[in-house]
This record gives structure tokens, C-alpha cells and sequence, in this order.
């Protein structure tokens, strides 16, 4: 493992859990949460998150090409920030948002940090050693012969995780907030589907991928596509996150629900 590098990755984390920490702080809530465009829902936090994840980058790494939802700077990316995926949980006061970013090389996953402010829970990765939670090594989970666990952020099943729910047996349902926290939870071995029929972007789920491994899961467009990463082309047509033993049978549902 690269020396530099490691350092870099130990001072960028410590950094997002301190921004992750300020943002959770009651009496600054009100502020951060303060919505400057409708449209798009951004919030003071998600610029407050943007731009000062993006100077600490700057100051710690050289050749920064940096996709975030608040800038998309397309050329010579060799980073992808979400400053806050799950804004309206954030506004909400739900728990389920993260703080994320990761840095590619040749469009491959290299570092990844993903902070959940309310669980003060940090995942992070770094080419040439493990996925970690907390700085403890992340253990294989363990696949238990029971009910097949769907996901999503709503109180109940609905559209096309209804669909899901209703035909495969032995479903049970888990409610959680963000994209990129449905995901993990899927790769942790907490679910075991979560399927999205709506644009994803790049910034979504990037982070995810180097924790895929863990469970040997997969992550598909809605179409079975394998999902890459490109810039250039940084929105997706859905999302679909399983275990990979799973995906055969969840494919042919999803093809069915939309014939």
C-alpha cells in the first residue's frame, strides 16, 4: 500500500467525519437545512458540504478532476463527491444520509469514504487493503436461508418493489433512506435487493462499488447493463443492487413487471 496515499485517506476521512459532525450540530441544523433551490433540492449543508470537501481535496491530492452533484466538471474526473445524498432525510431529520466520495484511476474504484452523520458510522476503502467500518476490517456476512430481504425508502412497498415483494417468495421489507445507504446495506448482508426504476447518477453509488465484493453482489441498470462509471456520461436508467445468486430470478421479474 502506497504510504502517501494512506495518510491522504486517513486525514481526508477524519476531515468528512468532522464536516459530517458540524452539519448534526442542533443549534447550526436550522441554517444548514435551509433550502436555496427548490428544483433541485439543494440546501445550504449540500454547499457547505460541496465546496469544503472539495478544498480539502484540493489541498491533500494533485490532479483533481472532481464530478460532484453540485458541479459537474466532466473532463479529466479522477474524483466523484456527494456531498449529501439523502437531502430530504437531512431536512426531515431522518437518518438515513450519507457524506461520500471516492477517487478513481483509469474509471476504477481506488479509495472510497461514505460517513452516515446520525449512526456516526464511517465506510471506507483503499486500494491494497480491506473495506472497513469504523476503521475495524469489515467481515464477510453471512447468508442465512431465510426470508429475502427487499429494500427501499418508503413506509411500504411500492411501484416496482411492490411488484417485487408481492411475487417472490419469502420476502420481507426494510425501509431506509439514501441511495448510497440502501446499497451498503445490500453489500453489509442487512438486505438483500434494492431496485430503482428512476435516473441515477455516478455521485449516487459510486462510493459502493469496492464494498460490492463483500457479498458477491452486483450492480445493474434497470436493464441488466453492467453499471460503469464515465463521466461523460454520469446518469444511469435505474439501479439495481442484489446478491449475485439472486439475480437471474430478479432480472426475469423486473423484465416482467415493465411487458
Amino acid at each position: 500500500m502506497n504510504q502517501s496515499n494512506y495518510f491522504k485517506h486517513i486525514l481526508l476521512k477524519k476531515c468528512i467525519i468532522f464536516y459530517g459532525k458540524i452539519i448534526e450540530i442542533n443549534i447550526l441544523r436550522n441554517i444548514f437545512s435551509i433550502i436555496i433551490d427548490e428544483g433541485k433540492f439543494t440546501t445550504i449543508a449540500d454547499i457547505f458540504l460541496d465546496r469544503i470537501i472539495r478544498f480539502t481535496i484540493f489541498i491533500l491530492y494533485p490532479f483533481k478532476g472532481i464530478l460532484s452533484e453540485e458541479s459537474k466538471q466532466i473532463k479529466n474526473i479522477n474524483w466523484i463527491i456527494d456531498p449529501l445524498d439523502g437531502t430530504r432525510s437531512y431536512v426531515n431529520r431522518y437518518k438515513g444520509y450519507v457524506i461520500q466520495a471516492c477517487r478513481l484511476e483509469s474509471g476504477i474504484v481506488v479509495e472510497s469514504i461514505i460517513y452516515a452523520p446520525a449512526f456516526d458510522k464511517c465506510f471506507s476503502f483503499l486500494e491494497g487493503d480491506s473495506p472497513r467500518e469504523n476503521d475495524e476490517i469489515i467481515s464477510k456476512p453471512i447468508d442465512k436461508k431465510s426470508k429475502i430481504r427487499i429494500i427501499d425508502n418508503y413506509p411500504s412497498p411500492n411501484g416496482i418493489i411492490k411488484y417485487l415483494y408481492e411475487n417472490i417468495n419469502n420476502s420481507s421489507y426494510v425501509e431506509s433512506g439514501s441511495l448510497s445507504m440502501k446499497s451498503l446495506y445490500v453489500c453489509l448482508g442487512y438486505a438483500d435487493i434494492f431496485v430503482k426504476d428512476v435516473l441515477v447518477r455516478d455521485w449516487d453509488v459510486a462510493p459502493i462499488i469496492p464494498f460490492l465484493k463483500l457479498r458477491d453482489c452486483i450492480m445493474r441498470d434497470i436493464n441488466g447493463c453492467e453499471f460503469k462509471i464515465n463521466p461523460l456520461s454520469y446518469e444511469k436508467k435505474g439501479l439495481v443492487v442484489c446478491s449475485s445468486f439472486l439475480s437471474e430470478k430478479l432480472f426475469s421479474l423486473i423484465n416482467a413487471y415493465y411487458d
